[in-house]
């Protein structure tokens, strides 16, 4: 994180995450399993790294906590609809294949759109509820 900017990290996690997501799809068995948990593990992992520091490199540390919470509501909302896709994928086609094909090229498109974010801009006015008036 010292050396790279977040955006350049997020599409190795991303791309680490297409591998796990399109690999149950077209295979099975035991080299299988161990390639979708290596690059899962590996997804993981490097997604709490770059997020950790991330959000402090790109925001600073005075709102930290406002912008991790609100993120968080979305990362809670993700894990509550996040199954319905695969639940959908089993009634209309009797397997997981098309929904984890989908995942993938959404972890793919997340990858390619990284590299379009730029660093946000720091504001000159102080960030503030109210608006002090003169």
């Amino acid at each position: 994180m010292d050396r790279h900017e977040p955006r350049h990290l997020v599409p190795l996690a991303m791309l680490m995450l297409a591998l796990a997501s399109g690999l149950p799809a077209f295979g099975s068995g035991i080299a299988i399993s161990v390639l979708y948990a290596l690059s899962l593990g590996g997804a993981y992992g490097s997604q709490q790294a770059i997020n950790a520091a991330g959000y402090a490199q790109y925001f600073g540390r005075d709102h930290l906590g406002a912008i991790r919470g609100a993120s968080f509501v979305f990362g809670i909302a993700g894990a509550a609809f996040g199954p319905l896709p695969f639940a959908a994928s089993i009634d209309w086609t009797g397997s997981y294949s098309a929904v984890l094909i989908g995942c993938c090229a959404l972890c793919l498109t997340c990858s390619a759109g990284a590299f379009a974010v730029k660093r946000p801009s720091s504001s000159t006015k102080p960030m503030s509820n109210c608006e002090q008036t003169s």
